[in-house]
């Protein structure tokens, strides 16, 4: 977690409170999203004694995110564009013109994406972004802001 302290008041900042915090309310067997998640949400509530814990609520959840999403932009274009109801029944997500030119020009497009810039987010702006704008399928967020 200290990676994510990055450009944060350090001095402010103290990565035990969270942790000990977190650890006081898991238990054994909890899955690694799961910690991530109370982690972040930590985090976010010590907001209240320094902004920048919102900013590291936020990096925490958004590397959470990443590990639960694909870095290829292509790959999440063709899984909207080709998302299926139960029923089998096309559901596409993205339009085949949208679909077209990412496949033509995915190579650019990919090149121009930056997630680090993910990291810039506070968490109430992220826990926006992921409530109402990412898009999901089955309702788990594939892409990424």
């Amino acid at each position: 977690m200290e990676a994510l302290n990055e450009g944060l008041c350090k001095e402010l900042i103290d990565v035990k409170l969270i942790v000990d915090k977190t650890m006081a309310y898991t238990q054994n067997g909890i899955k690694s999203s799961e910690l991530d998640n109370l982690l972040a949400e930590t985090a976010a509530y010590l907001n209240i004694l320094h902004p920048d814990y919102g900013k590291l609520a936020a990096r925490i959840a958004v590397t959470k995110l990443h590990k639960e999403t694909k870095e290829s932009f292509l790959d999440v274009v063709s899984a909207l564009f080709h998302y299926t109801e139960a029923n089998g029944e096309n559901a596409s997500l993205i339009s085949q013109d949208v679909y077209e030119i990412v496949v033509n020009h995915h190579v650019i497009l990919q090149g121009a994406l930056d997630f680090k810039r993910d990291l810039e987010y506070d968490y109430f702006g992220y826990k926006t972004l992921e409530r109402a704008y990412l898009l999901k399928i089955s309702g788990k967020i594939v892409e990424r802001p």
